[in-house]
């Protein structure tokens, strides 16, 4: 059995695992904006950096990237495969979510949001 749209849904939604990768989204910012201008795009990707720790907090007191990237990181293969051991344990209930979002390795959550990072910016005409 292979892990489903349904599973990433499930697992975006545990607030533990919002919380690692809001966690780790924030720290992946603070590398951004010191990794300097010899990375491409670095300006594009520093913006996005400050508009992340700029950005007004929802109802719930929670930045809205933060949600945004659990989702994208959620739907990840790797950090998918985790949370449902392989795609053999479907994430059907938020118990479920919160042992899958255990499962999952902050490696991983890292290896996400580096991987789709520049995903989120606007490239400038060359």
């Amino acid at each position: 059995m292979a892990a489903t749209f349904s599973d990433s849904y499930q697992l975006a939604q545990d607030p533990a695992f919002q919380g690692r990768v809001g966690a780790d989204l924030f720290t992946y910012c603070q590398v951004v904006g010191s990794e300097g201008w010899t990375i491409a795009f670095h300006r594009e990707r520093a913006q996005f950096a400050v508009n992340i720790f700029n950005a007004i907090l929802n109802a719930q007191g929670i930045n809205p990237y933060q949600v945004q990237f659990s989702h994208s990181v959620a739907a990840d293969t790797t950090v998918l495969s985790d949370a449902t051991v392989g795609g053999t344990i479907p994430i059907t209930t938020p118990a479920l979510a919160l042992t899958g979002a255990a499962l999952v390795t902050d490696a991983h959550i890292s290896n996400a949001i580096a991987a789709q990072f520049n995903s989120y910016i606007r490239i400038p005409n060359g």
